[in-house]
């Protein structure tokens, strides 16, 4: 009941925002793809990078839902809408051990541009930092042909950044136990930014925390293997 509460109380704040309605209609069409999700399909489309000569084992949810082109704007505000993914990731050090858990922000801009998440729980208002990770462009030149010569064009570029906030297991855990998605706000610094709303379900992370032991404990039983066929 209290993260039902979590999730109306950003639903309320996100309704006095323009464009945040629009959002909200997205998140009721992914709230219902994913309820029902089966945790099977949920692994098929996870991501797991576990490379020898890296140190962590990574285990990202990438493929499992996207929300789609935003094309949000407010003309009043001067202000848009950022195309923006969130899902859950983890990271499994190799050498100790440790789990770290996050949301990971993808958006189609140049910049990272979401500073911190806002969310509540037991009817506290908390936020997170976002820490940028990493930004890529492409590029594809265009050619014209005119008279049979060939006139460039100004390239077509694809812009992409991404930043990840840090949560702990114990809010995995809580929304893995709840009937209600987890409701968060991404904010911008800058006033041109509208805000994301976003939420994250408890099959994606069910499913997650299910991965992390199993990725674990397969990376423990390799470890175990290399040192017995030590001389």
């Amino acid at each position: 009941m209290k993260k039902q509460a979590s999730v109306v109380l950003y639903g309320i704040a996100c309704l006095s925002l323009s464009g945040c309605q629009s959002n909200l209609q997205k998140e009721h069409i992914k709230y219902k793809h994913l309820i029902n999700e089966s945790e099977e399909n949920i692994q098929k489309k996870t991501t797991v990078s576990k490379r020898p000569w890296e140190r962590y084992i990574k285990i990202q949810q990438d493929h499992v839902y996207r929300n789609g082109f935003n094309r949000e704007l407010n003309s009043k505000q001067n202000s848009v809408g950022i195309t923006t993914d969130t899902f859950l990731t983890a990271r499994i050090d190799k050498k100790t051990g440790n789990i770290d858990y996050y949301i990971l922000i993808d958006m189609h801009t140049s910049d990272n541009v979401f500073q911190r998440m806002e969310y509540t729980d037991n009817g506290e208002k908390k936020s997170i930092n976002a820490t940028d990770l990493d930004r890529e462009t492409r590029c594809v030149g265009v050619g014209i042909y005119t008279s049979n010569l060939i006139q460039d064009r100004a390239p077509s570029c694809d812009y992409e950044a991404k930043s990840l906030v840090k949560i702990s297991r114990e809010l995995v855990e809580n929304i893995s136990r709840s009937s209600a998605p987890f409701g968060f706000l991404l904010v911008s610094d800058s006033p041109e930014i509208l805000p994301f709303h976003d939420i994250i379900t408890a099959p994606e992370a069910h499913a997650l925390l299910d991965r992390v032991q199993q990725e674990k404990a397969s990376a423990a039983t390799s470890t175990d293997a290399e040192l017995d066929a030590q001389p």
